[in-house]
């Protein structure tokens, strides 16, 4: 899909509805693996999310994601992808940014008392909700390219792991370095409640390399 920002947010601000690339969408309903590469491809999915088909076939998807772009689309995708197993996050993981950077911190420490659930609830971005859009999701293989491993982004993983009652394969790439940080990575990620038949395994390569993907 040849689309840029600009000309998505034309329409959306109208609420016009291009038949063209919804029937173009639709055309995809039996694809066996998607790759939306990049956020404006997925922000028209979003805005034709009412006549999204069901992907019946579909059992790789892809999905471009950046720092501070919702996942609005996700939901709406895994909603119609029934027999999915595969899902590739192509970029970081997403929380609600609007809470500034204070909240970004890289300092993890579950055992601070002083963490509270309603902190933890207003760190989802309302795009997400409470995730429920994920406990009927098949998927048994995730993979995140760009996971910093923040302590907002380990609260999220922590509901993702809880929510994917399939899953059981975690890929994460990360471009940490440090030794000491890659290992505090790896033990915050494998502290977390998951299903005993979920493996999760780490990528750490340098800035600016591809991650390669199985």
């Amino acid at each position: 899909l040849p689309l840029n920002h600009a000309w998505i947010s034309q329409y959306a601000r109208h609420g016009d509805i291009i038949s063209d690339i919804i029937n173009l969408i639709k055309g995809l309903s039996n694809v066996k693996t998607m790759n939306l590469s990049c956020t404006d491809t997925t922000g028209a999915f979003y805005f034709s999310r009412e006549a999204l088909p069901e992907f019946k076939n579909l059992h790789c998807l892809s999905i471009a994601t950046e720092r501070k772009v919702c996942w609005g689309t996700l939901p709406h995708l895994l909603n119609k992808s029934p027999n999915l197993k595969t899902l590739i996050i192509e970029g970081p993981v997403h929380y609600n940014y609007h809470m500034g950077d204070g909240y970004e911190s890289d300092e993890v420490n579950y055992d601070d008392d002083e963490e509270s659930e309603s902190d933890d609830d207003e760190s989802i971005c309302e795009c997400l909700s409470d995730y429920s859009f994920l406990e009927s999701c098949q998927v048994k293989v995730l993979e995140i390219t760009e996971y910093r491993g923040t302590r907002r982004e380990l609260e999220h993983m922590k509901h993702i792991l809880e929510k994917l009652a399939s899953l059981e394969l975690v890929k994460i790439c990360s471009n940490e370095t440090d030794d000491e940080e890659q290992l505090q990575l790896r033990t915050n990620l494998l502290n977390l409640p998951r299903s005993s038949k979920c493996k999760i395994q780490f990528e750490f390569i340098p800035p600016g390399s591809s991650f390669e993907q199985a």
